[in-house]
């Protein structure tokens, strides 16, 4: 029989699959939680009730199970002990519990952050603790965790010592992942678990994507990593990661992703991945639509912008089907949409939004074209890439850091801008010096998609006068404008 525990404000009991799952309030009950005859009852009375409206073959053995179980007088019966625990368990009482626990458990860290993981790693045991963590596909000793952070802390440590912006950090990063050369193993996890990639030679790109969004989440810079299937090939997909980029010094809010396996050096002799930045901090729906090439599509999302569907689709059937002002299930509806926009733009600093959002809320009467709204405003965080200007920019300083350290950077103004303009499409840097100062150029996969071409095209795409924007652009930052 297996046990999994979760914590929670008020202790309950239920049975499924010959697990015991038990919510609790305090851990130092819990033997008596599950010896509860309270709470053994009230599962059986819940589960008789769903028997009447329908026989289940299922839910008639689980009663049956809990009724003939029997009263434990220690933990032995149980083969697998799991315990969940998320950011607001006492830490304090549940090391007090577990370093006399003469039983191996598996700590779920999967809510937990990386700082709070490492500290449970040092800690003394009665039996050393098996770790389940978000970030490898495998369950890893205490030891084998804290091993492993010991290398990621020790460099997130180092971007947060300066004065970075988010994006800077995001460079940083980016380029220290792009010196990986990408090595499968035959055991899958040491070539993708942040366990093993941190310690070997081998990396594929869900390690990279492990290792980017642990970084990036431990210096403060929400990221999650983002699963692509392959439509043809369901076992050859790929992962990415995006992150939540608030950067007041480059002007820019919004999700970007990147993905550095794609940039990666190729092997030892390879110099010229250095200046490979095409998958970095590009909009996730261009990105998508990118990958669309190589048959990949996001699988933990429909498309970037649309994991809050459920939410706004519940206010549009609201508002279609009619609701009173003051209903208090209006208020829950409309207020839980409100809540979770409200998390996304603070995440990137989003004030546009956030206006947004409080205006609607003061309403008396909340319309449609009130959710449609809000729905393009948030979808427009996840579709604009970082502009030409801001990656010049970005590029610039961060080549003046690394300049210094390792002579595979190169620190030439020529060199600086071409790399900028790799990174561009063709139809993108047209845009761009067509339409620079606005955002439209921002997204542009196709000349199609402009309803007007200003007078002089041709002479404006010559070589030599989109050399001169870049050159201006180039000396404004050289100067310190923007500082």
């Amino acid at each position: 029989m297996k046990l999994i525990v979760t914590f929670a404000d008020e202790d309950s009991f239920s049975f499924r699959d010959d697990t015991i799952c038990i919510r609790i309030s305090d851990v130092k009950n819990l033997l008596n939680i599950i010896n509860s005859a309270e709470l053994r009852e009230e599962f059986v009375w819940t589960n008789k009730v769903l028997l009447d409206d329908g026989y289940d073959e299922l839910i008639e053995k689980e009663i049956y199970e809990v009724e003939k179980m029997p009263y434990f007088k220690n933990f032995n019966s149980f083969n697998s002990i799991r315990i969940c625990i998320n950011r607001d368990v006492d830490f304090n009482e549940l090391y007090g519990f577990l370093k006399g626990f003469p039983y191996q458990v598996v700590i779920d860290t999967d809510d937990v952050d990386l700082t709070l993981v490492y500290k449970l790693c040092t800690l003394d045991y009665a039996v050393e603790p098996l770790i389940k963590n978000i970030y490898n596909t495998e369950i890893i000793t205490a030891s084998e965790m804290r091993e492993s952070l010991n290398v990621v802390l020790g460099f997130a440590g180092k971007l947060n010592d300066g004065k970075l912006s988010d994006l800077e950090k995001l460079i940083f990063l980016y380029d220290y992942l792009k010196t990986r050369i990408y090595k499968e193993d035959e055991d899958y996890s040491k070539s993708a678990s942040l366990s093993k990639v941190t310690l070997g030679d081998s990396i594929v790109c869900l390690g990279y994507a492990n290792l980017f969004s642990a970084v990036a989440n431990l210096i403060g810079i929400p990221t999650d990593v983002k699963i692509y299937e392959n439509v043809l090939e369901r076992h050859n997909g790929h992962a990415s990661a995006i992150s939540y980029v608030n950067d007041d010094k480059y002007n820019f809010h919004g999700v970007l992703e990147f993905d550095p396996t794609w940039d990666s050096k190729k092997d030892k002799k390879d110099t010229r991945f250095v200046s490979n930045y095409y998958w970095f901090g590009l909009s996730p729906v261009y990105s998508e639509e990118c990958k669309k090439r190589n048959n990949l599509a996001p699988l933990n999302a429909r498309e970037s912008g649309r994991r809050l569907f459920w939410y706004f689709n519940n206010c549009y059937e609201l508002i279609d089907i009619g609701y009173i002002a003051n209903d208090q299930f209006r208020q829950r509806v409309f207020g839980r949409l409100f809540e979770v926009l409200t998390a996304e733009f603070e995440k990137v600093g989003y004030e546009e939004g956030l206006t947004i959002i409080e205006r609607i809320r003061s309403k008396d009467s909340i319309v449609k074209n009130d959710i449609e709204l809000l729905e393009q405003t948030y979808l427009s965080i996840f579709e604009n890439n970082l502009g030409y200007d801001e990656f010049l920019r970005l590029l610039y300083f961060v080549r003046r850091s690394e300049y210094v350290f390792n002579d595979d950077y190169k620190l030439d103004f020529e060199d600086i801008v071409n790399i900028s303009r790799r990174r561009e499409t063709r139809a993108n840097f047209i845009a761009y010096i067509l339409f620079k100062d606005r955002d439209e150029y921002r997204n542009v996969t196709s000349l199609r998609e402009f309803k007007t071409i200003p007078k002089g095209t041709k002479d404006k795409l010559q070589y030599d006068k989109e050399r001169l924007e870049l050159v201006k652009t180039l000396r404004r930052i050289n100067e310190g404008r923007n500082k």
